[in-house]
């Protein structure tokens, strides 16, 4: 098994083949770092939570109970029967379109012409030839208040 350099690949065949056409594997490399321990740990974590779930009680009820016999669903404290789904799946997808419409409709208010641009730019008029031209004139150092 050939494994080619990634720094010298061909330019007239696949990088995949050799030159008699014969597969060439493409290994990828071992993730290691900081961010991937970090990662790890957050995995063990929810998944440590989520199948504690069953053992906490909120409510007087489990905080994650699936009641298969009794058709009913109680997810932390909030009691559904296997009926409601069709209801819960509409407002669960209502809920979805509508965080992201707020969402689409607010980055465009805040990021267009709010905060991201406009705030630096308001501080430094107000600040710089409001305040500032203010005092400049105040000590005499300007006539118009205009550096």
């Amino acid at each position: 098994m050939k494994v080619l350099d990634q720094r010298n690949l061909p330019g007239e065949r696949l990088s995949t083949t050799d030159e008699r056409g014969k597969r060439v594997y493409i290994f990828p490399e071992a993730v290691k770092g900081y961010y991937h321990n970090l990662r790890t740990v957050a995995h063990v974590v929810l998944i440590v939570i989520f199948l504690m779930l069953p053992w906490i009680k909120v409510g007087g009820y489990q905080a994650l109970l699936f009641d298969v016999i009794d058709k009913k669903i109680s997810i932390f404290g909030l009691n559904f029967w296997y009926h409601d789904a069709p209801l819960i799946f509409f407002i669960l997808g209502i809920l979805t379109i509508g965080l992201a419409f707020v969402t689409a409709i607010w980055g465009r208010l805040g990021c267009g012409w709010g905060l991201c641009r406009a705030l630096p730019s308001i501080w430094t008029i107000c600040f710089c030839y409001g305040y500032l031209g203010a005092i400049m004139v105040w000590v005499g150092m300007s006539s118009d208040g205009i550096y």
